[in-house]
């Protein structure tokens, strides 16, 4: 009995240092009943856990920097600047095409005013031919006498429709130009007018931008 007695007390020193020693150095899960081993509870969880949650506090503080009220205080006044531009280069172009349709517009009424007074002394000269052939006709001399007189009167009234029609036709071309004149001007306003415009617009979000960045007594 004496020599398993020995033996015994050496097998149950062995296995409480092997058992301690296990559970110091977290290979034993089951020993300390809480299914993690302090080690990795203690090394792996807890670093990955922070190096995740570091990562993902960087990521929105880095979003969120980009939308602060200065930087959507300038996105609106560049939105505004550009607006400003583009609404008078667009109204210029308008006022110029206007007055390219009253320059062309003053010369088509020209034209008829000179198509019409054509006419006019077209038809006159007609006349006169059929009233001269039937006063030969009748035996009568057309250039003397009654025809001539009438013929005259027909030159006379017939050159004044037409003198009046010609004096149409000039009033019409300046006309149109002196308008194309004027909506050209409009347009040369209304371009500068956007560039004014424009530039007070970007010089204010400026001056909102500066102010948000850095209040005003810091």
């Amino acid at each position: 009995m004496s020599w398993f007695a020995p033996a015994a007390a050496a097998a149950g020193t062995a296995t409480a240092a092997t058992t301690a020693t296990a559970v110091g150095t977290g290979l034993t899960a089951g020993a300390t009943g809480f299914g993690l081993t302090a080690a990795g509870a203690g090394l792996g969880l807890t670093a990955s856990t922070s190096a995740f949650a570091g990562v993902g506090a960087s990521a929105a503080a880095g979003a969120g920097s980009l939308f602060t009220a200065a930087n959507l205080g300038l996105l609106s006044s560049a939105i505004s600047v550009g607006s400003s531009l583009y609404q008078g280069k667009q109204q210029a172009i308008a006022y110029r095409i206007q007055a390219m349709q009253a320059s062309l517009k003053g010369r088509q009424e020209a034209l008829n005013y000179n198509r019409r007074a054509f006419d006019t002394l077209e038809r006159n000269r007609r006349l006169n031919a059929s009233l001269n052939a039937r006063a030969a006709a009748g035996g009568i001399d057309p250039f003397s006498g009654s025809p001539l007189t009438l013929a005259d009167a027909n030159n006379i009234a017939a050159y004044e429709e037409a003198t009046i029609d010609r004096d149409n036709a000039e009033m019409a071309i300046y006309g149109g130009l002196a308008q194309s004149q004027s909506l050209q001007a409009a347009a040369a306003t209304s371009q500068t007018f956007g560039y004014l415009t424009a530039a007070a617009k970007g010089a204010s979000g400026a001056a909102s931008f500066m102010d948000t960045r850095t209040p005003r007594g810091t």
